[in-house]
């Protein structure tokens, strides 16, 4: 019954986490981080992929070896990312009850933030923290994506240029998609050698094992520039 009370339990984390990010996507609506925050007097407009250098392909979590990926971004710095997508099947079928929007947005999508877990013997439970995205100064190339114009099996590419503002440096359980259905941990403001698995949440390994949801698009590729990872085996 173990692995029975851990399938129930991980996918009302999820559905706990969705909802937290429904909540924080309507809060900020009327108070939109990605647009008004400057650094130098500069607005986020003035960010750009001319401010990116060189991309690579960023791991995947080793399950095996229970190592993951985290990215160390320093601080007064610019970081890149390139998300590419596949559309799994068309926004508008209702295969799952409901259609989705035609129209994303993501930045409003972006949650740099932390985990709560907490554990009962054989079960635990997670749900969103507290989101830090406003912490950043970030661009979104495009604003917004149409998946209309996507047929299935075609791809589409989002850049995300992004800068800590001062009051970023710190530890993220989770911040930009990775592949197949998760999140990088983020640190900022630290040296490789200064970033280890104590200083994220516990359960960061339990956190990164669980299904992924069959959505109209999913995560395919992850590229990076401005910013290095470490290796890290989670407990």
């Amino acid at each position: 019954m173990k692995t029975l009370h851990l399938s129930i339990i991980t996918i009302v984390g999820i559905v706990v986490i969705a909802m937290a990010t429904l909540g924080v996507f309507l809060e900020k609506l009327n108070d939109n981080p990605y647009t008004v925050n400057t650094i130098d007097g500069q607005k986020s407009g003035s960010l750009s992929e001319k401010n990116c250098g060189q991309f690579y392909t960023m791991p995947e979590d080793n399950h095996f070896l229970e190592v993951y990926p985290v990215l160390v971004l320093p601080q007064n710095s610019t970081g890149c990312v390139k998300l590419t997508y596949t559309i799994n099947y068309m926004y508008n079928d209702n295969r799952t009850g409901s259609v989705w929007p035609q129209m994303l947005n993501f930045g409003e999508r972006l949650r740099i933030g932390t985990y709560n877990y907490v554990s009962h013997g054989d079960t635990f439970s997670m749900s969103a923290g507290k989101d830090y995205a406003s912490s950043f100064q970030i661009v979104t190339i495009p604003e917004t994506v149409d998946l209309a114009k996507y047929p299935v099996g075609s791809q589409f590419t989002v850049t995300l240029v992004m800068r800590p503002l001062p009051n970023a440096t710190g530890f993220y359980d989770s911040s930009i998609e990775e592949v197949p259905c998760d999140s990088y941990p983020l640190a900022v403001g630290f040296s490789l050698d200064q970033v280890n698995s104590s200083d994220f949440s516990q359960g960061m390994g339990t956190m990164h094992s669980h299904s992924c949801f069959n959505g109209p698009y999913k995560i395919s590729s992850v590229r990076v520039s401005g910013m290095d990872f470490k290796q890290i085996k989670f407990q």
